[in-house]
């Protein structure tokens, strides 16, 4: 905590340099006001932020979509769904052609997915964005989620067939590959009467609804009473990716992964979950061991998409 509240200190401290700076060097910098909000929002003072992006709408309108976008992703932060709600349709209904507007669409219908729970309002905002936009990079995120509303509905079938039309349609999108391991949990992770897939698919809801320790328990429920079900090693793997990304606890994120692989060593999740264990150490500064961590990707699973990560890095 120590840490975080003295990087915040010295952002400010930044802040305050480039927003003199851009008073003093051009009069119209929006990213000093972008700059300041970003801070207000990562100490949870959201209508600060709220207060900074609408001043920035008055300096500079013509970025009002940009500014709005962020008004309503403030709100959804600080789970204020109404006003975000509110925000996103005003972007939407202001500036109707500009790039926020689809990207608004998609919040709005995962707000109501997500976040209320009402799937059939949310398909139905789903189908909005890929009618109204339908030449927009969103349209295979909407896809994704009308199947993800049919999956928690428990309508499989109907599920299955919306990822396979993005994997048809939408080939490296990056929403193909998430829509492919959602083919993969369907198709595969029927045994045991379907019971692990209905875990399954509990746990991915509550983790995009923000229940991240809720998510841990039913993973965990999973593995306890199905530790030989298909599913097993992805949910293993999916507790350690929330302690990484979600909960930032980098050293439980590493034990959670390091039991995919003992556990799961000829899983499809092996590699990844070696590849995360880098990325943990990296951001707890063991340079040493993150570089040996990555070194396993390379020997252990060189025909994968973490080693191309690696390569990437190098």
């Amino acid at each position: 905590m120590i840490h975080k509240e003295r990087g915040l200190g010295i952002s400010i401290l930044l802040f305050l340099f480039f927003f003199i700076g851009s008073l003093v060097w051009a009069e119209e910098n929006s990213r000093a006001y972008r700059f300041l909000g970003k801070i207000y929002q990562k100490q949870g003072k959201y209508q600060e932020a709220i207060a900074i992006y609408q001043k920035a709408i008055e300096e500079f309108p013509e970025e009002g979509s940009k500014f709005r976008y962020l008004i309503g992703k403030t709100y959804e932060e600080a789970k204020d769904f109404p006003q975000a709600l509110s925000a996103f349709s005003q972007l939407i209904k202001s500036y109707p052609e500009s790039e926020e507007a689809p990207r608004a669409q998609l919040e709005i219908a995962r707000i109501h997915g997500y976040r209320l729970g009402d799937y059939e309002k949310a398909s139905d905002e789903y189908q909005r964005l890929i009618d109204n936009y339908p030449q927009s990079r969103q349209v295979a995120g909407a896809l994704l989620g009308i199947g993800e509303c049919y999956e928690y509905k428990r309508e499989y079938k109907k599920a299955l067939a919306k990822y396979q039309e993005i994997i048809e349609r939408y080939p490296g999108s990056g929403v193909d590959y998430d829509a492919g391991l959602k083919v993969d949990a369907i198709t595969k992770g029927d045994d045991y009467k379907g019971k692990p897939l209905r875990l399954y698919t509990l746990e991915y809801r509550l983790w995009k609804e923000g229940g991240y320790e809720d998510s841990i328990e039913v993973c965990q429920e999973l593995i306890s009473r199905y530790p030989k079900a298909y599913l097993a090693s992805s949910v293993q793997y999916y507790i350690g990716y929330i302690y990484q990304f979600e909960l930032e606890d980098y050293e439980q994120a590493i034990k959670e992964y390091q039991k995919v692989l003992k556990e799961y060593p000829k899983c499809h999740r092996a590699s990844f979950a070696q590849y995360r264990i880098g990325e943990c150490y990296k951001h707890l500064e063991r340079h040493d061991l993150a570089e040996e961590a990555f070194k396993k990707v390379l020997e252990e699973y060189p025909a994968t998409l973490p080693a191309r990560w690696v390569k990437w890095r190098q």
